[in-house]
């Protein structure tokens, strides 16, 4: 019997690093991969980011392109038909006007690693662009901004995985399930993370409460 859909799953945001806490890197690491072993997925979807270039130039050097031979690497612009539905990948590029070009012909579904205006970062302030939901041509997925939201029921923002500062202390985290479909539509399924790093700013009286509820 035919397969009806295929299953993908987006992270962004990755930030790893291991020059904070003697095991930040590993439970970064140890987030990540039970994230995409949770399911048998036929896509794990990584958009690269403004940390994963070599420069600020938007030149297409990536770092991740050491992982060309486990992974498709996508640095630059590119069309590419998962399933039965054509996609734009977009990568992070310092010049909105590239990125605002690329939206002009792009397919139905757009992945990329940009804001948007109005959607809100950790701090609060409504990002401020030239790119409107109204650029694209229908549902998008994005990186860059590191809290979760959703505009217009279209533009998807995924945000981290993880907190990576007080700045984003008590936020809920959640990666993004996707069905793709035969018909070339796609279903997205956020998922809130019950697992990983979390910064947290609490009163002193309800430490003891935390420390249960975390297994500090």
């Amino acid at each position: 019997m035919r397969k009806s859909h295929k299953n993908g799953v987006i992270i962004t945001d990755l930030h790893l690093r291991d020059d904070i806490h003697p095991e930040y890197l590993e439970k970064q690491i140890e987030t990540l991969t039970t994230i995409v072993t949770s399911k048998k997925f036929d896509y794990i979807l990584i958009l690269r980011g403004n940390h994963d270039t070599v420069t600020k130039t938007d030149t297409t050097n990536s770092v991740l392109e050491l992982f060309n031979n486990v992974a498709e690497v996508v640095s630059d612009i590119k069309d590419i038909r998962l399933h039965h539905t054509d996609c734009t990948f977009i990568p992070h590029f310092e010049d909105e006007g590239i990125i605002a070009n690329a939206l002009k012909t792009a397919q139905n579904i757009v992945f990329g690693h940009f804001g948007i205006k109005g959607i809100h970062s950790t701090n609060g302030y409504a990002y401020d662009s030239f790119i409107t939901t109204d650029h694209f041509p229908g549902k998008a997925y994005l990186g860059h901004i590191h809290k979760h939201q959703i505009h217009n029921e279209k533009v998807h923002v995924i945000g981290t995985q993880y907190t990576v500062n007080f700045g984003e202390a008590n936020q809920d985290k959640f990666y993004y399930e996707l069905r793709f479909n035969n018909d070339g539509s796609v279903d997205e399924y956020p998922k809130r993370l019950k697992h990983g790093i979390k910064h947290l700013n609490v009163h002193m009286h309800t430490l003891d409460k935390i420390y249960n509820q975390f297994n500090f």
